[in-house]
């Protein structure tokens, strides 16, 4: 739900499951100085491509394993504010200063009250009337906890790219990748670092295919390097109804594979007053 009201405008997405509802997001806009604006209240990070997208929102069913392995089922969803900056039509630029509750990530008791700080820049260039590409980079700093919540300075970094091509009738063609790590020279066991790289095609108004590739990689020793190939199938019935198929193989490097399969069935409604 989103709420425009003169110079500025607020954001709530509700997540139901059972048993209760919760919110996922609730934060507000506003502009600052022409061509500036101020975000504030619990959202999801700017940090890389995929993470700025709802998890129901994105391509695949499943999130992509470097980013489970690196922020959780929950993705970096935080706490804090966003200071973003467009000099340029095609450029923005953004800093965000969160509060890194994610304990899927950062493991730390409450009484600790880390900060993570993220800096992240978008280059978006149209080549034609319906091709265009999209470059961004992303660099996080803050604390993470071992087993025992003890403090470690860490580092991330990303680094995507999307190039996409509208075709008639509502088709298209998209090609979007994007590479993560994290690194800390404290306790090497948490440096990991993998990627992602997905092939889509809309060749109907309600039919969609995909195939992706990905990897990742740990130091953690009961964490196993590991690879994974996947194909989509997507119907749409309309605008807010979507049914997805999604089949994969995972291959370990521990000599451990498997094939896998899942489904999903979506519904969006959205309100706006």
């Amino acid at each position: 739900m989103e709420r425009f009201g003169g110079n500025w405008r607020y954001f709530v997405n509700f997540n139901l499951t059972e048993p209760e509802l919760t919110i996922d997001e609730a934060h507000i806009t506003l502009p600052l100085l022409p061509l500036t604006q101020l975000k504030m209240g619990q959202f999801y990070s700017g940090f890389g491509r995929l993470n700025s997208q709802h998890p129901h929102d994105r391509d695949f069913i499943d999130t992509p394993m470097i980013y489970q392995r690196l922020f959780g089922d929950s993705s970096l969803l935080e706490k804090g504010v966003q200071l973003s900056v467009s000099p340029i039509s095609n450029v923005m630029m953004a800093v965000e200063q969160l509060s890194a509750i994610n304990q899927d990530q950062f493991n730390l008791p409450d009484t600790a009250k880390p900060a993570l700080t993220n800096v992240f820049a978008r280059w978006n260039q149209r080549w034609s009337e319906q091709t265009y590409s999209l470059i961004g980079v992303s660099r996080a700093q803050g604390d993470s906890g071992d087993a025992n919540g003890v403090k470690n300075s860490t580092q991330w970094s990303a680094v995507d790219f999307t190039l996409k091509q509208r075709l008639d009738n509502n088709r298209y063609w998209m090609l979007q990748a994007e590479y993560l790590e994290r690194t800390s020279e404290q306790a090497s066991s948490l440096n990991q670092q993998g990627h992602y790289a997905m092939l889509l095609y809309r060749w109907h108004e309600q039919w969609r295919a995909g195939i992706r590739n990905e990897t990742a990689h740990s130091q953690a020793s009961n964490l196993s390097n590991t690879t994974r190939n996947a194909l989509l199938i997507e119907y749409d019935a309309n605008s807010w109804l979507r049914t997805r198929l999604q089949l994969g193989h995972e291959q370990q490097a521990k000599g451990v594979e498997g094939i896998y399969w899942l489904a999903g069935w979506q519904a969006s409604f959205q309100w706006l007053h």
